[in-house]
């Protein structure tokens, strides 16, 4: 009898302490596991993840300066070529590949008294007409629709207020300027309707969120 209870116990130690063996060894693998998980693999695990947010941001930048690029080098071929910053409130006139004046731009409002979104369009535009309006002279550029660059601004650029409805906004007196460096008009006179066509025809309109990278 006595030997039966002590083998019982013998047999009952052992298992106890197979399967605290194996507890323990469990808890060390999960332990481990652990580990590896929260540190990643080696050298990876310090690299910065990059959002599709991020991603996006930069193929939008390299495609906004690929236009840049073009348009300047359209502009070479005699073509004048307008840039419009819309973080510097600045448009840049390219003629021959020179850049040749900047005008200070007020733009569309990023909300309107009803709570509307109306900022400026960002692309690439063909000038399609040239108009007198209320707001002095206005160039008109196709999109589905069309809006313009026109004059009524107050030439303060950034430091004025964005009231347009996505129109591009200068002071009078720089669309006169803009009027006669793009032959619409010469001293201020209309010129014939020739000239006045390939002036349009050779026209464009690059608008980009942050036109630094444009080159002198």
């Amino acid at each position: 009898m006595d030997d039966n209870i002590a083998e019982h116990t013998r047999q009952h130690d052992a298992k106890g302490f197979f399967l605290h063996r194996i507890t323990s060894q469990t808890r060390l693998i999960l332990l481990l596991l652990v580990i590896i998980v929260t540190a990643g693999p080696r050298g990876v695990a310090s690299r910065p993840a990059i959002s599709g947010n991020d991603t996006a941001h930069h193929g939008s930048r390299q495609r906004h300066a690929r236009w840049i690029e073009q348009g300047i080098a359209h502009s070479r071929d005699g073509h004048a070529v307008l840039i419009a910053d819309k973080r510097a409130h600045i448009m840049h006139l390219y003629q021959n590949g020179i850049r040749q004046t900047d005008y200070p731009v007020e733009l569309g409002m990023e909300t309107d008294a009803e709570g509307g979104f109306r900022p400026t369009p960002i692309g690439t535009f063909e000038l399609k007409y040239k108009a007198y309006t209320r707001y002095h002279k206005a160039l008109l550029f196709k999109m589905p629709g069309y809006f313009e660059i026109h004059g009524g601004g107050t030439g303060l650029g950034k430091h004025g207020e964005d009231w347009t409805f996505g129109c591009i906004a200068l002071s009078n007196s720089d669309m006169d300027d803009l009027f006669n460096r793009l032959g619409i008009e010469k001293n201020g006179m209309a010129v014939g309707p020739e000239q006045r066509r390939r002036a349009l025809l050779a026209a464009r309109l690059i608008v980009v969120p942050d036109a630094g990278g444009a080159s002198n």
